[in-house]
């Protein structure tokens, strides 16, 4: 969302919210310009905070209001959207019913591997737009332990268009880091991990931006993640926050790898040699490389100043 618009956002829901029924319709046409994902997230939100108030009615009513909205936002053929959301339905069905066993949804994928594309991405996230403004919060968390099962299988998908497959399940993991806030905090910090690991490795894009967004997942995860509640998940965020400050683009290089460096050590006072020998010695060479990169940077510096 962009934070410079949630103000004009409020005022209009505000507006709408107080406003005759059936002039809604006036108010969204004079702030045309301002429709978008953003001001119908916040709408979402505020429907939400109505609905913990007891204000059942008003929480409705702007939900009513809101869903009309994804619709218009859509850029696709009725035809070829019915499509893309009839395999989404099959796809989260199976993925529900399987408990996200592979033999049962990937075979669902290769057959459909046309359908794995941007587009279908976009319609995701235009259908959970959609989808979370009118379901019912019990249900809530089903939903997103399904998405997430199906995140995980999309990343890990060797058929088709990798960075597609990606593309899909970076918009899984960002619809279910909506669903599963800080109050779902196990599964919250999962897929904050899983959605930095996709931005780490997405080619699509901007490459500096990427892995920011992945800084920023890994930091939040370690936000529960802590080492004395969860020692091994702590150390396994660490050595992929490591990673991402390792090829960061952003900021001083030097600074960046002495980051990394410092990461792979907190990883390492978990995942001893004893203990993990396999995740050790990986993260051992995740060092080794970074360390590598500073000699570099320290002969490129040197050679720089003569």
């Amino acid at each position: 969302m962009n934070e410079k618009h949630l103000e004009p956002y409020l005022k209009i829901i505000q507006a709408l919210l107080n406003c005759d029924r059936g002039k809604e319709r006036e108010i969204l046409q004079v702030n045309s310009g301002l429709i978008d994902a953003g001001l119908i997230k916040t709408m979402a939100g505020v429907a939400a905070m109505l609905l913990e108030r007891g204000d059942t009615e008003a929480a409705e009513w702007l939900q009513n209001v809101a869903a009309p909205l994804v619709g218009e936002m859509v850029n696709f053929s009725p035809v070829a959207s019915q499509a893309y959301l009839n395999f989404l339905t099959q796809l989260l069905q199976a993925t529900s019913d399987s408990n996200g066993d592979p033999y049962v949804v990937y075979p669902l994928l290769q057959g459909n591997l046309e359908k794995l594309d941007r587009k279908f991405a976009r319609i995701l996230q235009q259908w959970a737009m959609a989808t979370l403004l009118q379901v019912k919060s019990k249900e809530a968390p089903l939903l997103a332990a399904t998405l997430g099962t199906l995140s995980n299988l999309m990343a890990q998908f060797p058929l088709g268009d990798r960075e597609s497959n990606l593309e899909i399940a970076i918009a899984l993991y960002e619809i279910v880091v909506k669903i599963f806030t800080r109050d779902h905090p196990l599964e919250w910090a999962t897929t904050q991990n899983n959605l930095g690991n996709a931005y780490r490795n997405r080619n699509e894009g901007d490459g500096t931006l990427n892995l920011e967004k992945a800084i920023a997942a890994y930091k939040a995860a370690l936000e529960v993640y802590t080492r004395d509640a969860f020692p091994e998940d702590w150390a396994m965020v660490q050595n992929n926050l490591g990673n991402a400050y390792r090829d960061r683009i952003q900021g001083d290089k030097a600074q960046n790898l002495t980051i990394a460096i410092a990461a792979y050590k907190d990883a390492l006072q978990v995942y001893t040699r004893e203990a993990f020998p396999e995740k050790s010695a990986t993260i051992q060479n995740n060092m080794a490389v970074a360390c590598e990169h500073i000699i570099e940077d320290h002969r490129e510096k040197n050679l720089e100043n003569g």
